[in-house]
């Protein structure tokens, strides 16, 4: 590795951090087990479903929780969409705001961009019964889905010590 390589390495998450306090004001960027802890402890999600939310937060915002999507589409650390769950007034899109928009989970989008993903739980939660209801699984709704179901379940088991 040369040195410039080695100083962008280190700088690099500085730098995501310190976008994360300028642009959203609060973000997080979790680990796989911190999340993992939260979602169980915290927000009461199954043991047998973390792995596959794990994967969703991995592949939808690299665990960051102030991830906006391509177009200001989707929100958040599990990408809710804009479209069908949340209000999009107040954020900014590349498309001018709709007033039909269904916003089942009764939340503003930008929401969805801070620290407290209590709100992106209960809304993940409300998409994922959802789709169990229409398509048998409740995890079709991302699309990202396919692929964590092609790879081995993360291991858990150190982030429960």
């Amino acid at each position: 590795m040369s040195g410039r390589s080695v100083i962008c390495a280190l700088l690099l998450p500085l730098m995501v951090l310190l976008v994360c306090k300028i642009q959203v004001g609060d973000c997080k960027l979790y680990s796989q087990c911190e999340l993992a802890r939260e979602l169980f402890y915290d927000h009461s999600l199954p043991g047998e479903q973390l792995s596959t939310w794990l994967c969703i937060a991995k592949y939808e915002s690299t665990f960051n929780s102030s991830a906006l999507g391509p177009n200001g589409e989707d929100f958040g650390l599990f990408q809710i969409s804009r479209r069908y769950w949340c209000d999009p007034r107040n954020t900014t899109t590349k498309f001018p705001s709709q007033s039909r928009i269904p916003n089942v989970c009764k939340t503003p989008c930008s929401d969805f961009l801070n620290d407290d993903i209590s709100d992106d739980v209960a809304c993940i939660k409300m998409i994922y019964q959802e789709h169990q209801r229409l398509q048998g699984d409740g995890f079709k709704a991302w699309t990202v889905y396919p692929r964590c179901q092609r790879e081995s379940p993360l291991l858990l088991n150190r982030c429960f010590p």
